[in-house]
């Protein structure tokens, strides 16, 4: 089920994979996008503000809403290790 934005989306994708901070093979975190969440703050011309969402898996599809739910419910609440071996 493709869209417009599906290409826009794969290209989000390859930038955040670009961004890997985890680029060595011997890591055991090194690995491939594969979904995100992305919130954007946009301000209009005459100084409005509202936030956008969008998602994408590793070929540019969007997340269903449960998947999104999750990650952002993850990403505020979850346990995040604070360095490599932590959790």
């Amino acid at each position: 089920m493709s869209d417009d934005g599906t290409q826009a989306r794969a290209q989000i994708t390859g930038a955040i994979q670009a961004a890997n901070p985890f680029t060595d093979p011997e890591s055991i975190l090194d690995g491939v996008v594969t979904g995100w969440v992305l919130v954007t703050e946009w301000m209009t011309t005459d100084g409005g503000k509202w936030l956008s969402k969008t998602s994408a898996d590793a070929a540019g599809e969007m997340l269903p809403l449960w998947q999104e739910r999750g990650y952002l419910h993850d990403a505020l609440f979850g346990d995040w290790p604070t360095a490599e071996g932590d959790g």
